[in-house]
């Protein structure tokens, strides 16, 4: 099995504002290996969130390769993207995104649903998923009863349910305390080192940063830094 997760080659990316072209990515290359945990910093508007829309399919790119699994999402019909997003791939952002009516277990399994999976199958999955993120207790409850550390955990839930090869996380402690913060980003941490999950995380933050082991640093859509 290779290494490489992600192989990002030659990445361009423009957006239109009214008569005008806005270069977000120029030119950008990037590799991550199993295992990983790329922290990826910039400014606002640096193209770092663009960059990470891209490894995930959200978007594609004007110019460029991306590989994933060794498949190049570019020659990929939008039926196999959503695919791949949904086996292949994990996504956790700033704005929880949990469905306000359906209780903990039930977010945590609708990536399974909305697939056509097997909800009975995949109860142990749940127990053992709701286990790492230390939600057994809540698994009843709605996003309202829950603090925004709770349902950021949930999120990391869903996510990982379909036990992705890569988990794409955009500023996921965005809306947290510095206490709270402190906690998720132990959680991703360990995910990461006992699980083996590839990570690429999106932040502003140095102290979240420093979770991952390799920073990259986006500057007027390219990578000017890595360590």
């Amino acid at each position: 099995m290779s290494k490489v997760v992600v192989e990002v080659q030659g990445l361009y990316k423009s957006y239109r504002s009214g008569d005008i072209d806005v270069r977000v990515l120029h030119g950008v290359d990037l590799t991550v290996e199993r295992g990983d945990f790329v922290s990826v910093m910039g400014q606002s508007g640096s193209g770092k969130s663009t960059l990470l829309y891209l490894i995930g399919g959200l978007d594609r790119p004007d110019r460029g390769e991306i590989r994933i699994a060794d498949r190049n999402l570019s020659e990929l019909s939008d039926e196999e993207m959503s695919s791949i997003r949904r086996t292949r791939l994990g996504f956790v952002f700033q704005f929880f995104n949990l469905v306000p009516n359906l209780t903990v277990e039930e977010n945590v399994l609708l990536p399974i649903l909305l697939d056509g999976g097997n909800l009975a199958a995949a109860q142990n999955r749940l127990t053992e998923i709701l286990e790492i993120v230390e939600l057994t207790h809540r698994r009843r409850h709605r996003p309202s009863e829950l603090s925004g550390g709770q349902q950021q955990r949930v999120a990391i839930a869903r996510a990982l349910i379909n036990r992705p090869e890569l988990l794409l996380a955009d500023e996921p402690t965005g809306n947290l305390d510095s206490t709270t913060t402190g906690e998720v980003m132990d959680l991703l941490r360990s995910i990461n080192r006992d699980t083996s999950t590839t990570i690429i995380m999106v932040t502003h933050s140095n102290e979240c940063a420093d979770y991952g082991s390799r920073r990259i640093v986006v500057r007027d859509g390219t990578i000017i830094d890595e360590t």
